[in-house]
């Protein structure tokens, strides 16, 4: 009895193997155009030769002077270095602060930082030119419109500037301290 199990049940493997195997059919993959096809140049118009000229004697170059280093560097000498620089904005006016911009010194562009909402102080980390001697922010109100732009002096910024806005219910005064 065991032998008639057994292979009754090697016949039911071989059968299941048999009628899987025999659905199935291996897929030939077709070679597809290239990614990146091969691009004939444009004919274009057979050079002219230049007229040969009869051989003469060539002038020698003169010798030239190797510019030094100052003068290598003189045109980006008024470019200017940036520093990384921590700016903290505190919120002292009573009222949600939701979007605060610094205007980019270099582009021109207007910066979005964020909102701080009231009694909060925010910290943004970024790079700002060393000869710039006043910073523009610009002040947005619930519907994203500006409320009001303010330029704060901050001469001699090198490592980090607080930026406190006071007020009640409003902003009255916008004040920096460089450090």
């Amino acid at each position: 009895m065991k032998k008639r199990v057994l292979s009754s049940l090697v016949v039911l493997c071989m059968a299941t193997v048999l009628f899987t195997a025999c659905g199935k059919t291996e897929k030939v993959i077709e070679p597809v155009e290239e990614m990146w096809p091969e691009v004939t140049p444009a004919p274009t118009e057979a050079p002219t030769p230049e007229p040969t000229k009869e051989p003469t004697e060539e002038p020698t170059p003169e010798p030239t002077e190797e510019p030094t280093k100052e003068a290598a560097q003189a045109p980006f000498a008024d470019a200017p270095t940036y520093n990384e620089i921590q700016l903290r904005i505190a919120n002292l006016c009573n009222l949600d602060i939701p979007g605060l911009a610094i205007q980019n010194p270099m582009t021109e562009e207007w910066v979005l930082i964020g909102g701080v909402p009231t009694s909060q102080i925010m910290t943004v980390t970024f790079s700002w030119p060393d000869n710039e001697n006043s910073m523009n922010i610009r002040v947005y109100n619930n519907l994203g419109e500006e409320y009001m732009t303010t330029k704060v002096d901050v001469k001699g910024l090198e490592n980090s500037v607080t930026i406190t806005l006071t007020g009640e219910n409003e902003i009255a005064s916008v004040d920096a301290v460089v450090e």
